[in-house]
């Protein structure tokens, strides 16, 4: 985790060399994490999502308000992303291959759209936001069937984690007594149509 951290410090400390920030021009009085977020917003689209993310995992942003922003920042560029979601061997660990790189590289850093939209709503501290914001992404995860030679496949299991986690703490007790944590479960639960989402 360590290597990890130091790497994403370094990316940050890069970017800064090439987007020196400038909040200081808008007349706004300067903010602690603002440096950073200029930095992460001039690296490309899932590397910006994932350092903002870091910015808010890191507690560096004070304002529930300024975080909520640099969420939605981080959502915007997630979008971006080259890889829609984790995926992983079927068979062995192949790393002498196009498919070896890719996997590797999303296991040492999970900067594909799914699981940086999940940080996201991992990282909304209103159970409400998390809500809408899963709510927003589609039941069937937009799998595409995977053919009986691939030597890899999707593994969306961060996303039912994420359900997970929302269904257990978004709701109020009145909305829990009508049903509604059990609907959202099921929404995602009963479309589900491939074994790689068991």
């Amino acid at each position: 985790m360590l290597f990890f951290a130091s790497w994403r410090l370094c990316v940050l400390a890069f970017c800064l060399t090439l987007a020196p920030p400038t909040f200081g021009q808008t007349g706004n009085a300067p903010r602690p994490e603002d440096p950073l977020v200029e930095a992460a917003l001039a690296a490309r689209g899932e590397l910006a999502a994932d350092l903002l993310l870091t910015i808010v995992e890191a507690d560096r942003v004070a304002s529930p308000k300024r975080r909520r922003e640099i969420v939605e920042m981080a959502l915007s560029r997630a979008d971006e992303a080259a890889e829609p979601m984790p995926i992983y061997f079927l068979n062995g660990r192949q790393t002498d291959t196009r498919a070896g790189y890719r996997i590797h590289g999303l296991l040492a850093a999970p900067v594909d759209a799914l699981s940086l939209r999940c940080r996201a709503i991992d990282a909304l501290l209103d159970p409400k936001l998390a809500r809408a914001e899963l709510e927003r992404i589609e039941p069937d995860l937009g799998l595409a069937p995977a053919p009986c030679t691939a030597g890899f496949v999707a593994d969306p299991s961060r996303f039912y984690q994420t359900l997970d986690r929302v269904v257990a703490r978004a709701f109020t007790p009145k909305e829990r007594k009508e049903g509604h944590d059990v609907a959202l479960a099921r929404r995602y639960v009963g479309r589900i149509a491939s074994p790689v989402q068991i």
